[in-house]
């Protein structure tokens, strides 16, 4: 973007801004990681479609210092087993860092895009939503691919 009276000029001289435009969602979160530096490391989330509850990838920035204070809520709704459909897909990885939490909370992230996997790419948190109830949380689809207008 620019100011609207400027001149295009080439290279980098200050009068253009780059503005990234990059959706929110709602996720569930299913659990959390720890990190070896710090007491948390990101959180495990996931969106109910009709067979339950499936991991969509981990969230890992936008915490900013409520690392102890997030770590704190997620302690108290931990639980031993996955909550998401089939434990929970990581690839296969399974570490001592990884922590399960009853699907209580509902985050809302901001995210680059969805993988052609299903996964979430680029994912930071913004907040949890208060007013949501964990089971409205689906996976949300561009409106053109939605309604059947992608071209493709």
């Amino acid at each position: 973007s620019k100011a609207q009276d400027s001149r295009y000029a080439g290279g980098r001289q200050g009068g253009w801004l780059k503005s990234k435009c990059r959706p929110k969602i709602d996720v569930v979160v299913g659990g959390f990681l720890e990190a070896p530096l710090k007491p948390f490391g990101g959180l495990l989330v996931g969106v109910y479609e009709a067979s339950g509850l499936h991991y969509v990838g981990s969230v890992r920035s936008g915490f900013g210092a409520r690392d102890r204070e997030m770590l704190a809520r997620l302690r108290a709704l931990e639980v031993d087993r996955s909550p998401f459909v089939g434990g929970g897909d990581r690839g296969g990885r399974r570490s001592s860092a990884e922590h399960w939490v009853r699907p209580e909370l509902v985050a809302m992230i901001e995210i680059a895009e969805w993988t052609a996997g299903g996964k979430l790419r680029q994912a930071s948190f913004k907040g949890f939503r208060e007013d949501l109830s964990p089971l409205e949380v689906r996976r949300e689809r561009p409106r053109a691919v939605a309604d059947g207008l992608s071209g493709r």
